[in-house]
């Protein structure tokens, strides 16, 4: 490493500081300060950066400061690789409006989906897949990260939607609908057998196949966007400690054929969903109304796990048509609607 430069590891991406500007990078931003504040590093140098370092970069302190210096005492590279094809499936399999990107490893498809969108690099609906996937995020116990292994599906999708953004949060509901029926239609799974497990879990046989996350960002232009975020336990599953219920892989569930015709399936399926609810005048409550149909524990005791000791506890009604919120019926009566938590059956352990 010529001139004495010294590399700092942000996470996604490997930075080069000559060291005369090493500290006051850091140091001019949000990130510096907290690194500074923890004693991360010293008033002059840089010692660990992490997942904030990657924060500064998609914040544009890097390329403020490139444009301010030039590039001559910094190189920025992206340590992620691309490939042609994921599951034997390229650009040539989806549809005709969706563009593919296809990587051997990332830490989160929706993580480089928001990065590219917010930088401007995607306009058009994309999805984002990864051979293998490191840093996950989603809802539920520990609300951490978790690795996709390699043989499991790791997708984001990044489309545009026409419908008042207002209803948008509705597709979190339409994604878990698309899942279930690839799950019918393509692996053959009796309809009885597939469940959705309010907010965002898809369940077969009584097991946790995939989950999903919806997030919103807008690109430079400040046009919005939706990324949905999903996994899909094709091969393989993790271990839940303590959860109330298991994950299972669709392989050990019964599912021995390949992995093409479920993750295309799935992909033409959120195609048709996103259009029509483009279409849609009333796009909300068919969505609620036809979701409740396949939802698990409907008219059962749950339990509503809220935060770190709360919770709560009633019979489960069904969902607000207005508002897709979970619907509790105490044991006084009274109904109160739930917008955020994790849902276990009464007796069965803490919600998850």
């Amino acid at each position: 490493m010529a001139g004495g430069d010294r590399p700092a590891d942000l996470g996604d991406f490997s930075l080069l500081l000559h060291p005369h500007h090493q500290g006051g990078l850091l140091r001019r931003s949000a990130g510096g300060r907290h690194l500074r504040r923890r004693g991360l590093y010293p008033a002059r140098g840089l010692r660990a950066v992490g997942a904030v370092g990657a924060a500064v970069y998609r914040g544009g302190v890097v390329r403020r400061w490139l444009g301010q210096h030039g590039c001559e005492r910094l190189r920025l590279t992206e340590d992620r690789t691309t490939v042609d094809s994921l599951f034997d499936l390229s650009q040539a399999d989806l549809p005709a409006r969706w563009q593919g990107r296809f990587y051997d490893s990332l830490g989160s498809t929706s993580d480089e989906a928001l990065s590219l969108l917010r930088a401007g690099e995607i306009t058009t609906p994309t999805l984002i897949m990864a051979g293998e996937q490191t840093a996950g995020r989603g809802r539920g116990r520990g609300a951490g990260s978790w690795s996709t292994n390699r043989g499991n599906l790791a997708v984001s999708f990044v489309h545009f939607p026409t419908a008042p953004q207002a209803d948008w949060f509705a597709l979190s509901y339409a994604a878990g609908l698309s899942l279930a029926r690839v799950l019918v239609e393509v692996c053959g799974f009796d309809d009885a057998e597939v469940g959705l497990k309010w907010p965002n879990d898809v369940f077969v046989r009584g097991a946790k196949i995939g989950g999903l996350l919806l997030e919103t960002a807008a690109t430079p232009q400040g046009v919005p966007a939706l990324v949905l975020g999903m996994g899909v336990n094709l091969a393989h599953a993790p271990q839940l400690e303590g959860a109330a219920y298991r994950a299972e892989s669709l392989c050990r569930l019964g599912y021995h054929g390949p992995e093409k015709p479920v993750i295309r399936g799935l992909i033409e399926a959120w195609d048709s969903t996103t259009a029509g609810f483009d279409r849609m005048q009333a796009p909300r409550t068919p969505l609620f109304r036809d979701w409740q149909a396949k939802a698990m524990y409907l008219n059962q005791e749950i339990t509503v796990r809220l935060g770190p000791g709360q919770h709560k506890t009633g019979v489960f009604i069904g969902l607000d048509e207005q508002t897709g919120a979970l619907l509790l019926r105490h044991s006084d009566g009274t109904i109160e609607p739930i917008v955020a938590g994790n849902v276990g059956l009464l007796g069965s352990g803490s919600g998850d």
